[in-house]
């Protein structure tokens, strides 16, 4: 079951940098087949995801991205959407159906249309919804958090692109430690926004975050797959029991920035992601994934899955740097172009600290 190269981008030349990685925690006991659910069984596949999408990022992210400190905090960070779980019946409202986007085999939503073709807003996809007589928390909304959180990240990689130009041309003391301390502020800004992208994409190439089968399966031939299969089964105990850093990392695929515009390149995604739904459904249901013991083909799967959730992070998080240089910053809005100060303009201290 190779990797698509061509819809997702994995492994640079930089993953072997020497980098040590943390050793995975021990795996507690795999439960049966037919309920791998568990809140806890996550925990340390986001822990494993983070980092390992920090340590394979390429050398023109910036050096404190390419850090021990940087893997150890993503790695932690990117659990937390899991961890906001049951935090009041507004919050847990608001960002339950973040965590997925519902297909069919075809890659088609309850709304009749393809990613391609949704809306270019949350608030108009609600719209079309409603008028269905369905909900955001009926079919997700993980498509939309994605991109959101994209454009968040993108926005915070152009202002560190413009801060680190000042600090290199700065002389007045005073103002030279504020620029110095909301580095300071921009940097953990950066790392927790990233660790919450590294999470979405990891829901994203979970086969089934982007299924209508994603509790069981469903459809028109509801049943075929009598086993249930829980998607705690990628993102839990198996893959920490069975698979190795080094397997995953082999299999992360070169990386290759989608040039098109964030829509169109998650769109593309999700629309092959779905197809994995019924090929873990069917693994399941034929004893790939026994109880307490691996099987070659669940070990494969999963070393594939996991890769999957890797490279599309990675290239994100490489995508939004990228796209960072063409942003404008500053309220009122486009005070600072982004172009102009990497190409060696300087920007003034109120630009960065406000003119009140």
């Amino acid at each position: 079951m190779p990797l698509n190269n061509h819809m997702h981008c994995g492994k640079d030349t930089q993953t072997g940098r020497g980098l040590f990685l943390r050793d995975l925690l021990a795996a507690t006991a795999l439960v049966a087949t037919a309920a791998f659910a568990s809140p806890a069984t996550a925990a340390e596949s986001n822990r494993y995801m983070g980092e390992l999408t920090i340590r394979s990022l390429p050398d023109e992210l910036p050096e404190f991205l390419r850090s021990d400190a940087a893997a150890l905090n993503v790695g932690e960070l990117t659990r937390e959407p899991d961890r906001w779980r049951n935090a009041g019946p507004v919050f847990d409202a608001q960002r339950h159906s973040a965590h997925y986007t519902k297909l069919d085999d075809n890659g088609v939503a309850a709304t009749g249309l393809k990613l391609s073709a949704f809306p270019p807003t949350q608030e108009e996809y609600a719209i079309i919804l409603h008028k269905k007589g369905l909900t955001e928390r009926d079919e997700g909304t993980l498509y939309y958090t994605m991109i959101t959180q994209f454009e968040q990240l993108k926005q915070d990689f152009a202002y560190y692109r413009v801060q680190t130009a000042a600090l290199k041309n700065w002389t007045d003391e005073k103002q030279l430690a504020w620029l110095r301390q909301d580095m300071n502020r921009r940097q953990a800004q950066i790392t927790e926004h990233l660790a919450l992208l590294v999470h979405w994409a990891g829901d994203a190439m979970s086969p089934l975050h982007t299924s209508i089968h994603i509790n069981e399966w469903a459809g028109t031939d509801r049943g075929k797959y009598p086993v249930k299969v829980d998607h705690f089964v990628v993102e839990g105990q198996y893959v920490l029991k069975y698979l190795t850093r080094e397997s995953v990392l082999h299999e992360v695929a070169p990386l290759h920035v989608c040039e098109d515009n964030i829509q169109v390149c998650l769109a593309k995604a999700f629309e092959y992601n779905v197809t994995f739904a019924e090929p873990l459904y069917k693994l399941v249901n034929d004893g790939g994934f026994p109880a307490n013991a691996p099987d070659p083909r669940g070990v494969r799967f999963m070393t594939e899955a996991t890769a999957r959730q890797v490279s599309l992070a990675r290239d994100l998080v490489v995508k939004a740097w990228r796209e960072s240089a063409d942003q404008t910053l500053g309220y009122p809005p486009g005070e600072v172009k982004v172009r102009d100060i990497v190409n060696g303009a300087v920007p003034t201290f109120e630009q960065l600290h406000g003119w009140d």
